[in-house]
């Protein structure tokens, strides 16, 4: 366990010698969970999304048979439970009085909301950075991994949400993904109907994502032919964020609604109390949440060169 902060801790904070501190005053870090996946609220302990096989196409009735019937039934059901985090810190009594610019806590507090943004960004993160993890799955999941070329169906053959030939960030292997996407199936077998809607890379991507998605012709060569993924305005955003660990992959999130996603159980705001034993001043933030993927269609991988 820490210790206080006391005054030994910044006993330059007791003298007029300090006008401010400085090392804490950088731009708050965003919140990018809503950006990668849909947030839902939560007043349970855990959460159960059900996953169903949906119904198959029409069929053919000749004039006075019976028709067909289908049916639809449950197929996996994935499960998010909500792990609790939290952060605190404790100032002493003496630090409290004496102190110069500390007394009010008040820096301190907003390193407390930046931790919890920053946990928030990680744990987000990780559930694309462990996307191919064989060992690493949703409890309650289709039993593999988010990217997976063997993604089970309830009728068919298995599934894939990684591009079919790996490459590196490119406008070809963009354009193959996309299409990939388009002619994904569902859990019958029929067409999915999903379209591309955000890239998600790592930030040293930034610069080679911009020059193939904002380059009026294509991409490298001396063809005057027009570039398709931002005439036809492919993707919605680029999300570049250094969270996400590889720096060759990239990951198309589509608009399938219950893809990738996280769940806000409790965030509070800074609580305080006064230690009676010690007078020390303890202040603290907690939030419980879960985060995970509930279709694999969602998200599409590559994992680059």
């Amino acid at each position: 366990m820490a210790n206080p902060i006391m005054r030994s801790s910044f006993p330059s904070d007791l003298l007029p010698i300090i006008n401010e501190w400085h090392g804490d005053d950088l731009k708050l870090q965003d919140d990018l969970v809503g950006r990668i996946m849909e947030i839902e609220s939560s007043d349970d302990a855990y959460e159960v999304d059900g996953v169903l096989i949906p119904m198959s196409t029409m069929q053919k009735k000749g004039e006075g048979q019976t028709l067909m019937f289908d049916t639809s039934r449950q197929f996996y059901t994935p499960r998010f439970t909500h792990d609790t985090w939290a952060l605190g810190f404790k100032i002493s009594m003496e630090m409290m009085q004496d102190g110069k610019t500390m007394k009010q806590a008040r820096r301190f507090t907003r390193m407390l909301a930046e931790a919890e943004t920053e946990t928030r960004n990680i744990l987000a993160a990780n559930v694309i950075n462990n996307g191919a993890v064989s060992s690493v799955l949703q409890d309650g999941g289709d039993g593999v991994s988010l990217f997976s070329a063997s993604h089970p169906q309830g009728q068919g053959p298995v599934q894939s949400n990684i591009i079919s030939t790996n490459a590196a960030l490119s406008e070809a292997s963009l354009e193959a993904l996309t299409t990939q996407i388009r002619l994904a199936l569902d859990l019958r077998g029929k067409r999915a109907n999903i379209e591309p809607q955000k890239l998600i890379i790592n930030t040293t991507l930034i610069p080679q994502a911009r020059r193939i998605l904002d380059s009026d012709l294509r991409v490298g060569t001396t063809n005057n032919d027009p570039n398709y993924l931002k005439d036809a305005g492919v993707f919605k955003e680029v999300v570049a964020t250094p969270y996400i660990s590889s720096t060759t992959a990239y990951i198309v999130k589509t608009d399938v609604m219950d893809g990738l996603k996280f769940y806000d159980r409790f965030s509070g705001d800074v609580e305080s109390d006064n230690e009676f034993d010690t007078k020390n001043m303890a202040f603290s933030k907690c939030m419980r949440v879960s985060a995970g993927w509930v279709c694999y269609l969602g998200a599409f991988q590559a994992a680059g060169a």
